[in-house]
């Protein structure tokens, strides 16, 4: 016969063991909760969160697919390396999943000179429409801190400035008012690359 204060012993092992499992399961339920909803917040919370329903809203087509080349991450480093900088955090997680696209008709762009936006540009194997391509005979032409990122159908260009304290604006490159040695045809038309996006409208808007 086991003594009685044996089975008291045997019940409280077991009542410890079995509170300590509650407790690690407990714990490891908070810790799953915390990190899951804490990566959707911060989804959630960044000005880029909307980006899907923006796109949408403004009916976006990738622009000639048959030579659009994917903006993988390392097609996105190389161009970080030509620049000698990275790409602005916005403007960089547009370009990975939008880079290269239209939207159909040309977009009203209330706050640059001509009022219009039609291309954003991406990764092209011929140079047409292509980031280091379109960027590559315009060097002295524009500010050395930005890089033309889309068009409007007069092949004026919008610049996002990639360093420096204008980090992030965009500007307008009137092309028809280009002169050498100046760079008085440029032009500040958004404050971020957000807040341009979300300025671009329909024409029948």
């Amino acid at each position: 016969m086991i003594p009685a204060w044996r089975n008291r012993l045997g019940r409280r092992a077991k009542y410890a063991a079995s509170a300590a499992v509650c407790a690690v399961l407990v714990v490891a339920a908070l810790l799953v909760w915390f990190f899951v909803s804490n990566s959707s917040g911060n989804r959630e919370g960044t000005p880029m969160s909307g980006l899907r329903d923006e796109m949408g809203r403004l009916r976006f087509e990738f622009l000639r697919p048959g030579t659009r080349l994917a903006p993988t991450e390392e097609r996105v480093r190389a161009l970080e390396a030509t620049l000698g900088c990275g790409l602005p955090e916005h403007y960089r997680a547009f370009l990975l999943d939008y880079g290269g696209c239209d939207f159909g008709s040309h977009l009203h762009c209330p706050s640059s000179p001509s009022r219009e936006f039609a291309v954003f540009y991406g990764f092209y194997g011929d140079g047409s429409y292509d980031l280091a391509g379109e960027l590559q005979p315009h060097r002295g032409r524009i500010p050395p801190d930005l890089l033309p990122i889309g068009e409007d159908q007069y092949t004026n260009m919008y610049c996002i400035s990639f360093k420096g304290s204008r980090s992030g604006r965009i500007y307008f490159w009137e092309r028809e008012r280009e002169q050498e040695g100046d760079f008085d045809n440029v032009s500040l038309v958004s404050s971020d690359f957000v807040s341009f996006l979300k300025s671009l409208r329909p024409k029948q808007e």
